[in-house]
């Protein structure tokens, strides 16, 4: 946006409204309290224990609330499927569906280490992002500005990609005609340093 700089005091006005109350029922709440419970109770839980177990059979509502809030207290969450399943005391198999359903009914977003193939690319771990910001905010009000930035930037471009290999990573990659990686920084100012991408190396 050209000359940006003018309408910060503005947008930093609109901010949280902007981030914790994506529904327009409640943009003119001013009760942060009262917009958690409503997003809680008559978005999350109604997804979690109604509309999922009234589409699909042997759900585990307890499993997929204990998975809602896992995920929504660690934005941007690598995903390591074998751990997880260890410390939840459930199969692998029946961790992985319930996530599934999770990312079915809009409460996660997946997103995938890229690699040019497909099977090299599914047995990468994967993150896990609210699939809208405010959903975590019921569960962890504390996120750091970093967290919500990511998750902000994660829903607006509708990522589903990001790259890591060893220490190197980009936040995401825009999968168009080309591959535009994506890096989120929480600063006031872009450095030109800041704009060097790593060379990305498949393997």
């Amino acid at each position: 946006m050209d000359n940006s700089e003018l309408y910060q005091d503005k947008l930093k006005m609109v901010y949280n409204d902007y981030v914790r109350k994506p529904f327009p029922e409640i943009v003119k709440w001013n009760d942060i309290r009262r917009v958690n419970e409503y997003i809680r109770t008559l978005v999350i839980e109604k997804v979690v224990k109604s509309d999922i177990p009234g589409l699909f059979k042997n759900i585990n509502v307890s499993l997929l609330s204990t998975l809602v809030e896992v995920f929504m207290k660690n934005v941007g969450m690598i995903l390591n499927i074998t751990s997880l399943a260890k410390d939840l005391g459930v199969h692998k198999l029946t961790l992985v569906n319930h996530v599934k359903l999770l990312e079915y009914g809009k409460m996660i977003r997946i997103v995938k280490n890229y690699r040019p193939s497909i099977r090299a690319e599914s047995r990468k771990l994967v993150k896990v992002y609210p699939y809208n910001v405010a959903l975590s905010f019921c569960f962890y009000p504390n996120l750091t500005e970093g967290q919500i930035l990511e998750g902000l930037v994660a829903s607006a471009l509708n990522v589903d990609k990001y790259w890591r290999k060893k220490k190197r990573e980009i936040d995401f990659l825009m999968m168009n005609e080309e591959i535009i990686p994506v890096e989120v920084e929480e600063k006031e100012r872009i450095e030109p340093n800041d704009l060097k991408k790593p060379n990305m190396v498949y393997g």
